[in-house]
C-alpha cells in the first residue's frame, strides 16, 4: 500500500508574502498594537521592499522601533485630523 504525503498547509503570513511579492501597494494593519502583528509587519517590511506598511493604534503604546523604518508608519486614529468626520459616518 502506497502512502501519499499530504502537503502542509501554508501559514497565512507566508501566503500573504507570496501573493504580494512584486507588487507596490500599502498594507494597513488595524491591530497595530498586537505584538504578533508588529512581528508580521517587520517580516513583510524586510521581505517585500516595495510595500508600505501602516500600523493603526495609539502611538504611545507602540514600540518606538516600529516607526524608524522608511516604509512603515504608525497612525493613531484618535489623533487623525478627520477623526470627527469619520466618527460621524459611523
Amino acid at each position: 500500500m502506497e502512502v501519499k504525503s499530504v502537503p502542509e498547509p501554508e501559514n497565512p503570513l507566508a501566503k500573504a508574502i507570496r501573493r504580494l511579492s512584486g507588487q507596490t501597494t500599502t498594507i494597513v494593519f488595524p491591530e497595530g498594537t498586537d505584538p504578533r502583528i508588529q512581528q508580521a509587519a517587520l517580516r513583510i517590511y524586510h521581505v517585500l521592499p516595495t510595500l508600505e506598511i501602516i500600523l493603526l493604534g495609539p502611538r504611545d503604546i507602540m514600540p518606538s522601533t516600529m516607526e524608524v523604518h522608511d516604509r512603515m508608519k504608525i497612525i493613531d486614529p484618535s489623533d487623525h485630523p478627520a477623526v470627527e468626520q469619520l466618527a460621524a459616518l459611523y
